[in-house]
């Protein structure tokens, strides 16, 4: 019976050893501060954006259009009704589009000339006529669908009746181009105000049939079809910009 008693107390008094040392012998194993390293995998890497435009020019047509105009005779030359409905004839659209440093194409050159109009005034044996408006082009979007406004001037000219009347315009255009994916033709739906001034040098009764502006807005639909830039031009002219002093590298 004394042997178990002592061998109680025994391990009594090393239980409570081991409990006053565990503190100190833990402060020592635990480091002051913790390191955690976590592998984060790599970041998939980005494709390259294209640095140039991938559209260098565009050649294409208006199709069909319908409008209000102050004036029924071609080339802005006012005539005698007022407000009357305004048929768009097909005409014929350049696109030439700019390129600044390493951007994509955001702004064009777009010329649009009345070629069906100016045969049209030929033929019906009213003389001659040529006219175009000159466009300077914003184009918004990476997408399928673009917005596109633009202001311009145009000239026209015509001679009739021993006569030669000149039209300096004021024009816009606003409106959608719809792109699709490889950009090789687009749609377009436009909008395209103008203003004309037609100095003339009637009298009489024929300075009251022809006043000296006119003005309207035409909606046209258009297509375009586009002449894509190789891609070792694009490597070539991305060299050529990186070579310019103060270029980023």
């Amino acid at each position: 019976m004394g042997v178990l008693i002592a061998r109680l107390l025994g391990s009594l008094t090393v239980a409570a050893a081991l409990r006053v040392e565990a503190p100190d012998q833990a402060a020592d194993d635990v480091p002051a501060t913790t390191r955690l390293d976590v592998e984060v995998p790599p970041a998939e890497p980005r494709p390259p954006e294209d640095p140039f435009p991938r559209r260098a020019w565009g050649l294409g047509a208006t199709l069909v259009g319908v409008g209000a105009s102050t004036t029924t005779r071609l080339f802005s030359d006012p005539g005698v009704f007022p407000n009357f409905l305004a048929v768009n004839t097909p005409t014929l659209e350049l696109r030439a589009f700019l390129r600044r440093g390493d951007a994509r194409e955001t702004s064009s050159i777009d010329v649009s000339i009345p070629v069906i109009n100016s045969l049209i005034f030929s033929v019906t044996g009213r003389g001659f006529g040529i006219g175009a408006d000159v466009y300077y082009s914003y184009e918004f979007g990476r997408g399928v669908t673009r917005l596109i406004i633009g202001p311009g001037l145009g000239f026209a000219v015509s001679v009739a009746d021993d006569r030669a009347l000149g039209a300096a315009r004021v024009v816009g255009q606003a409106g959608l181009s719809l792109v699709p994916r490889g950009a090789k033709f687009s749609f377009q739906l436009l909008g395209r105000p103008y203003f004309a001034v037609v100095p003339g040098t009637y009298t009489g009764e024929a300075a009251a049939e022809h006043a000296p502006y006119s003005g309207g807005v035409l909606f046209v639909l258009g297509l375009v079809v586009y002449r894509l830039r190789s891609e070792q031009a694009r490597a070539r002219e991305l060299k050529r910009a990186r070579a310019r002093p103060g270029a980023a590298r």
